[in-house]
């Protein structure tokens, strides 16, 4: 019982991790533009 609540936990963490990180690659390192025209 103690191993699931580890890796509910775990999942959890890397879910809220993988959310804040993506983030942070979007608007710091891609600099990405919801108003720019997409070039195709």
């Amino acid at each position: 019982m103690s191993a699931l609540w580890i890796v509910v936990a775990s999942v959890s963490v890397y879910l809220v991790a993988y959310r804040y990180y993506s983030l942070y690659i979007a608007q710091k390192v891609m600099k990405l533009d919801p108003t720019r025209a997409t070039p195709s």
